[in-house]
C-alpha cells in the first residue's frame, strides 16, 4: 500500500470512530467522554489528511496538522477527565495548543528541518500525557480500578513510543528539509500513529462499553433489591393486597390477602359481599366481578364478606383500581387493597348500642332533674288543695251535694299527685302520644312553675293571650321545654336588673321571618304558626358557644352545676313535635329562644288533654297524744304555711309557723328547748331546709329535725342523714299523710329530746 492509499484509509478509520462516538453520545448521553473523543477522532482524521495529501502545501499541512494533532490530544485528555468524573482542565489546554501552534509556525517560517517539526508534535503530546497521568494519580478511586489499569497501559505505551521515535528521528533524519516530509519514512510514522489511534479509540470504546455494562448490572441489582424490599414490605403489611385477572382470578397476593382467600374461598367470583347494613350487594355493585373488570374504582368503602359457610363475616375497608399487564396481551387487572376493620366495626356497633342506652339514661336523668325543679311547685299546690280539703272534712259537716263537690276536688288533687309520682318514676323508653292541648293553659301552668325559680330583683314579663290556637303536643314534655328554657335564662340573668320575658303568639303562615318549611306546611294545612318566646337580658353567648348549645353534655356552667342535657332535651322534644327552634344571642346583651309549632284548626275542641288541676288528696288523720307537742314549722309558701299550721293545730298541737327561715332560726335560738320537732321545707330561695337543720342541730344536737321536699332523691337522703336529720318527707303526700308522719316522728322521739 502506497502513501496515497494509506492516508485515506487511516483517515477513514478515524472517521469511523467519530461515527461510533456520535452514536454513543446520542444513545448514552449520561456517559461522559464520547462527546470529547468524537472531536479528538475528527481532529486526528483531518490531521492525517492534511499531512498526507500531496495537493496540500507542506507548510500548511505541517502547521495545521500539528495543531490538530495537539488539539486531538487535548480532547482526549478532556474526555478522559469527563469519563472518570475528574475536574476538567481549565487554562492549561489553551496554553499547550497556543504554544504548539506557535512553535510549528516558527519551524515552518524559518524552514527548519523536519526533526524540529516532529519534536514540537511529540513534546506537546508528551506534556499532555504527563498532565493526564497527574490527574489520574490525584483523582483515582477504588471503583475505577479497572479503568485506571487499562488507561495506565495506553499512556505507558504512548510514552514509550515517543521515547523511542524521537531519538530515532534525530539520529536517522539529520537535517532533512521540511519539503521532504512526505517520504517513505513518513509512511512509517503515519502507520504507527494510526495504530496508536486505533488502540486508543478501541480502549475508549471498551471503557464506555464496560461502564455501560457496570451501570446495567448496578441498575439490575437495584431493581432486584427494590423488588426484594417491596416483596418483604408487601408480605409484612397489615393491609391485604390481591390482584385479579379475568375478573375474579387471583393472580398475586400477599400474606393478608391469602388469609382472606382462606376465609371467603379461593373463587373470588363466588364471594358474598354485604354493605354496612348487612344487605347483600348486587353483582354490579361488587368490587370484584366474575368474568369482567369493574368499570369504576372503589375508594375507602367499608364492605363485608361472608365466610365460606356463611356463618361469619369480616369487614374490610377496601380500595380498587385498574392496571394493565406489562406484556403484549395488555390485559386489564383489578387490584384490591384492603384493611381488616372487623374489630373496629364490631366496636362501633357496640358503641352505637351503648349510645342508645346512654341516650335513654340521659333522658331519665334529665327528667329527674326537671322533676326536682318543678315538683316543689306541684307539691305546694297539691298540699294546699289537699290540706284545705282536709280542713273542710275535719271541721265542717256539709250538705250532700257540697260534700260531693269537695270529694271531686279531692279526687282531682289525687290525680295530680299521681301525675307527679309518674313523672318522678319515669324510666321507660316510650314515645308519648301527641294530643290536642290548650296552648294558653300550657303557658300559664309553666309560668306558675317558673315563678318559683325567679329570684328577687328579676322582672318577669308575660304576654299569654287567653285565646290561642290549640296545638298537638305532649303537655308534660312541653312544660319541660319551656321550664328548662326559663330556668336557663334565670341562671344567665344579672343579680340586679334582670328581665325575663315569656311570650306566646300566633302568626299567619305568610308572616315574614318564620321557618320556611314549617310555614309551608301550615299554609298547606290552613293553620296558624304558634311561637313560644323565652327572652332574657343576661350574659348571652358567643358564636362558638351558640354553635354547640344543643350538644349533649355541653355546658358552660361550672363542674357539678349542670348536666349539659337540658338544651339537648329541648331540641329533641321540639323535633319530636315537628317544630323549629331559632336562637339569637349576643354576649353581654342576652339571648332569645323562639319555638315554632303548627297550630290546630279552630274547629278542634274535643279531645283536649292536659294534666288535671295540680292537686292532691288524702284521707282522714288519726292521731292521738297524751300531751301537746310543740312544733316549729318553716315554709316560704304562705298558702302551705296556712294549711299545715291549721291541720297540725287541728290535731291539738302547738305550731309556730314561719315563712322566713332566718326568723325561724332566731326563734329557735331564743327557746332551743321549747320545740319537740323542727319541720322545714327543703327548697327555699333564701335559705335551704338543709341549712336550717345545720344551724338548729349546731345549737341543740339532740333536736328532732325533719325536712319536706317535693323531690326526694337518694343523694338528698344521704346528705340529710349525714347532717343529723331524722327524716325527709315527700311533699307529694296529702296533708293528712304529713300529719301521720309527724305523729310517727313524735312517737319515735327518744326520751330527753
Amino acid at each position: 500500500m502506497d502513501l496515497n492509499t494509506a492516508v485515506p484509509v487511516i483517515a477513514a478509520v478515524s472517521a469511523a470512530y467519530v461515527v461510533v462516538f456520535v452514536r454513543m453520545v446520542r444513545k448514552h448521553p449520561s456517559v461522559g467522554g464520547p462527546s470529547r473523543w468524537m472531536w479528538a477522532a475528527a481532529c486526528e482524521s483531518l490531521a492525517v489528511l492534511l499531512l498526507g495529501r500531496p495537493e496540500v502545501p507542506v507548510w500548511l499541512g505541517a502547521w495545521l496538522g500539528c495543531t490538530l494533532v495537539v488539539a486531538g490530544g487535548l480532547f482526549n485528555w478532556s474526555g478522559i477527565c469527563q469519563y472518570m468524573r475528574w475536574t476538567q482542565p481549565r487554562q492549561a489546554p489553551w496554553w499547550i495548543l497556543l504554544l504548539a501552534s506557535a512553535s510549528t509556525a516558527a519551524v515552518v517560517w524559518w524552514d527548519a528541518p523536519v526533526q524540529w517539526f516532529l519534536t514540537v508534535c511529540f513534546v506537546s503530546i508528551a506534556v499532555i500525557i504527563a498532565l493526564l497521568a497527574r490527574d489520574q494519580r490525584l483523582g483515582q478511586r477504588a471503583d475505577q480500578a479497572l479503568d485506571l489499569k487499562a488507561l495506565d497501559r495506553v499512556l505507558l505505551l504512548e510514552l514509550l513510543l515517543i521515547a523511542l521515535l524521537l531519538p530515532l528521528i534525530w539520529w536517522y533524519l539529520p537535517s532533512t528539509p521540511l519539503d521532504d516530509l512526505r517520504n517513505s519514512w513518513f509512511f512509517v510514522l503515519l502507520g504507527v500513529y494510526a495504530i496508536d489511534t486505533v488502540l486508543r479509540m478501541t480502549l475508549y470504546f471498551m471503557l464506555v462499553t464496560q461502564r455501560l455494562q457496570r451501570d446495567t448490572d448496578t441498575a439490575q441489582q437495584a431493581v432486584l433489591n427494590r423488588q426484594r424490599r417491596m416483596t418483604a414490605l408487601m408480605e409484612n403489611l397489615s393491609a391485604g393486597v390481591l390482584v385479579f385477572r379475568s375478573g375474579a382470578v387471583v393472580s398475586e397476593s400477599n400474606k393478608v390477602g391469602l388469609e382472606l382467600l382462606a376465609f371467603a374461598g379461593e373463587d373470588a367470583g363466588a364471594w358474598r359481599w354485604i354493605d354496612e347494613n348487612e344487605r347483600e350487594l348486587g353483582l354490579l355493585d361488587r368490587p370484584i366481578q366474575p368474568g369482567a373488570t369493574p368499570m369504576g374504582s372503589i375508594t375507602d368503602r367499608v364492605l363485608g364478606i361472608r365466610s365460606k359457610d356463611g356463618k361469619k363475616h369480616r369487614w374490610i375497608l377496601c380500595n380498587t383500581y385498574r392496571q394493565y399487564e406489562e406484556d403484549d396481551s395488555n390485559e386489564p387487572l383489578t387490584v384490591l387493597t384492603f384493611i381488616d376493620v372487623t374489630a373496629r366495626k364490631e366496636a362501633q356497633d357496640r358503641q352505637k348500642a351503648l349510645e342508645a342506652e346512654l341516650a335513654q339514661s340521659q333522658k331519665m336523668q334529665a327528667l329527674g332533674t326537671l322533676a326536682s325543679g318543678v315538683a316543689h311547685d306541684f307539691n305546694n299546690i297539691l298540699a294546699a288543695i289537699l290540706g284545705n280539703v282536709t280542713l273542710i272534712n275535719e271541721t265542717q259537716r256539709l250538705p250532700v251535694d257540697m260534700q260531693q263537690n269537695v270529694d271531686q276536688v279531692n279526687k282531682a288533687a289525687q290525680r295530680g299527685r299521681d301525675l307527679v309520682n309518674q313523672i318522678l318514676a319515669f324510666s321507660r323508653q316510650k314515645s308519648v302520644a301527641l294530643k290536642p292541648i290548650d296552648t294558653s293553659h300550657l303557658a300559664k301552668e309553666t309560668l306558675a312553675l317558673l315563678k318559683l325559680s325567679v329570684p328577687g330583683g328579676v322582672t318577669l314579663r308575660v304576654d299569654i293571650p287567653d285565646e290561642l290556637p290549640r296545638m298537638r303536643a305532649d303537655f308534660t314534655q312541653m312544660v319541660q321545654v319551656l321550664l328548662n328554657l326559663g330556668v336557663n335564662a334565670v341562671h344567665a340573668l344579672p343579680r340586679a336588673g334582670g328581665v325575663l320575658e315569656l311570650t306566646v303568639s300566633a302568626f299567619a303562615p305568610d308572616t315574614p321571618g318564620l321557618p320556611v318549611a314549617l310555614a309551608d306546611r301550615c299554609r298547606e294545612q290552613g293553620v296558624e304558626v304558634l311561637c313560644f318566646t323565652v327572652q332574657d337580658n343576661g350574659s348571652g353567648m358567643d358564636a362558638a358557644t351558640l354553635s354547640r348549645i344543643f350538644e349533649p353534655f355541653f355546658t358552660t356552667k361550672g363542674q357539678g352545676k349542670g348536666t349539659g342535657l337540658g338544651l339537648s332535651m329541648v331540641y329533641g322534644i321540639v323535633q319530636s313535635h315537628e317544630g323549629e327552634i331559632v336562637v339569637q344571642s349576643t354576649p353581654g346583651v342576652g339571648s332569645r329562644f323562639d319555638l315554632f309549632f303548627a297550630g290546630l284548626p279552630v274547629s278542634t275542641h274535643t279531645g283536649d288533654t292536659q294534666p288535671a288541676d295540680l292537686a292532691g288528696s288524702d284521707g282522714a288523720v288519726l292521731l292521738g297524744s297524751n300531751r301537746t307537742p310543740h312544733i316549729l314549722y318553716v315554709d316560704d309558701d304562705p298558702t302551705i304555711v296556712f294549711v299545715v299550721k291549721r291541720v297540725l293545730e287541728l290535731k291539738g298541737w302547738i305550731v309556730d309557723a314561719y315563712q322566713n327561715p332566718y326568723e325561724a332560726v332566731e326563734a329557735f335560738k331564743a327557746q332551743p328547748d321549747a320545740f319537740d320537732l323542727v319541720l322545714s321545707d327543703h327548697q327555699m330561695p333564701a335559705m335551704s331546709g338543709m341549712d336550717v337543720a345545720r344551724q338548729v342541730l349546731e345549737l341543740r344536737p339532740q333536736q328532732l329535725v325533719a325536712l319536706i321536699s317535693g323531690f326526694v332523691s337518694e343523694e338528698l337522703e344521704m346528705q340529710a342523714q349525714s347532717v343529723g336529720v331524722a327524716a325527709v318527707l315527700m311533699k307529694a303526700d296529702s296533708i293528712a299523710e304529713l300529719a301521720k308522719r309527724v305523729a310517727e316522728l313524735l312517737r319515735q322521739r327518744p326520751p330527753g329530746h
